[in-house]
């Protein structure tokens, strides 16, 4: 890193302070939305059925679709919490590579979300969440076979042991005791294929980042001629489009979430006016950031 001026490809101070702002007011909206989720639900949502449904299976307690639901739930706060670190991080200048890291984290979390809440069957969410339970305790009972499970509930238990129960469970919802197939990749893309034609292009762009590859990193560095240096910044279009990354899979999936719980949320409500805000904002940009000879000729 140098202590040169900028050049002209990286992201101004006034974009970063803009999209910044712009996405912190808008997350600041949103999570105490998504937090009530966690409380007494709404009549006649389909929280409410979820969270009183009665299904055959109950290896993980007596109420299986709201502890699908706060998985839900758990995984989009996530999302939020990553996404909600981009915004802040926009405020450093040294920051770069991180950025499209950080825009990964919040669309990996958020594509579980989305990926589990996603079937219009009540017991298909609950095969989701099962087949993503089954996944993560095969691994853990595999690389760590005398580990221990703490719970949050403060109980001690067996990988193996609970493994087991959820395959039963998965029998008793399915007639097979094979889980469903979880990729993450998969997860990812299919939720970045919401906002562009081919998601896992955005997927791979921001993976190359976080894997180092030369393809996600060089767009980091530009040579400065003059001082026969090497510069790392965020560039201009890298800022521009992990922003709006962020801000399309916060939007799609705690939109869904929301539908779930039940609430309506009117045009007029502060969270609506701030989503409306940061993306017509990142929309102004687009054209500037992207088109910079279309921009200078209006």
């Amino acid at each position: 890193m140098s202590d040169a001026p900028g050049s002209a490809h990286g992201l101004s101070r006034e974009d970063r302070e803009a999209f910044s702002a712009a996405l912190l007011r808008f997350f600041d909206e949103l999570e105490p939305l998504l937090l009530g989720g966690f409380g007494e639900e709404l009549p006649g949502s389909r929280a409410e059925r979820l969270a009183q449904g009665t299904f055959p299976s109950n290896s993980q307690g007596p109420y299986p679709g709201r502890n699908a639901l706060e998985t839900v739930l758990f995984a989009t706060l996530a999302g939020l919490d990553h996404a909600r670190l981009l915004a802040r991080a926009l405020l450093h200048d040294d920051a770069a590579f991180s950025i499209a890291t950080l825009a990964r984290g919040a669309v990996e979390a958020y594509a579980r979300a989305w990926w589990i809440r996603e079937p219009d069957e009540d017991s298909a969410i609950l095969v989701r969440w099962l087949s993503g339970l089954a996944s993560e305790l095969s691994t853990f009972d595999r690389l760590r076979p005398d580990a221990v499970l703490h719970e949050m509930r403060g109980r001690n238990t067996d990988a193996a042991a609970v493994l087991a129960g959820v395959i039963d469970d998965i029998e008793q919802l399915t007639g097979s005791r094979t889980p469903l197939k979880v990729s993450y990749t998969a997860l990812a893309a299919s939720l970045a294929d919401q906002w562009k034609a081919d998601g896992r292009v955005v997927y791979s762009d921001l993976s190359g980042v976080a894997h180092g590859e030369s393809l996600g990193i060089h767009g980091f560095v530009t040579v400065d001629e003059d001082l026969s240096i090497y510069r790392v910044e965020l560039s201009a279009r890298w800022g521009l489009m992990a922003t709006q990354w962020t801000l399309s899979a916060t939007t799609l999936v705690s939109r869904e979430v929301l539908r779930i719980l039940g609430r309506d949320i009117p045009q007029a409500h502060p969270c609506a006016v701030a989503h409306d805000a940061a993306a017509n904002l990142l929309a102004s940009a687009r054209g500037r950031i992207l088109h910079p000879d279309s921009a200078s000729e209006r």
